[in-house]
């Protein structure tokens, strides 16, 4: 079965262009919106989903509960899901990254600099998680609620090639592409 990953609704900071990170951060009402329009899209494909597999954090949290709400299955926590930690750069919006730190784009920095969450760190982490749904639900079709950076990652994992994707938006992961993935 494919995977549905889907990425959580608006924020204010999304709004802002403010680095979230692992800040809990909720939805605002144009984000619950978009969850809602995407799950209204998604209840047309079938197979229909088994389960709603979330990021711990509150704006992941809060799409995963609309989605159930309109689908109707139940929820699976996963913390391996959670938005990569950008330390104390979160909070600044992009222009103060590139005006106070001279960062174009966070998503670059591989390495420890600023205290950020090595993307190898990362990648494990998402690796490891995706490794305990594909055991756990083998055969089921999930859709997976959680961050702009784990999706991104997902996809690059699985050879997909996956920008930074709108508040709701979503990609779809093959069962070929996941499988192989946790098969490395």
């Amino acid at each position: 079965m494919d995977w549905i990953v889907m990425r959580h609704g608006e924020t204010d900071w999304n709004r802002e262009r403010r680095l979230q990170g692992v800040q809990d951060v909720g939805l605002n009402e144009t984000g619950q919106e978009q969850v809602r329009e995407a799950c209204r899209k998604l209840l047309r494909q079938s197979p229909p989903f088994s389960r709603i597999v979330s990021s711990p954090l509150r704006r992941a949290r809060q799409s995963a509960g609309i989605a159930q709400e309109m689908i109707g299955v139940p929820i699976v926590m996963l913390p391996q899901l959670q938005e990569r930690s950008f330390g104390p750069l979160e909070g600044k919006t992009a222009d103060e990254l590139r005006r106070d730190e001279q960062i174009q784009d966070v998503e670059e920095i591989m390495d420890g600099s600023y205290g950020i969450e090595e993307m190898a760190q990362v990648r494990e982490r998402i690796r490891q998680g995706l490794f305990h749904l594909a055991a756990a639900y083998p055969a089921e079709r999930l859709l997976i609620i959680t961050h702009g950076s784990v999706i991104k990652c997902i996809g690059q994992m699985c050879g997909l090639s996956v920008g930074l994707l709108p508040n709701a938006g979503w990609i779809s992961i093959p069962a070929s592409r996941w499988e192989s993935l946790i098969k490395r």
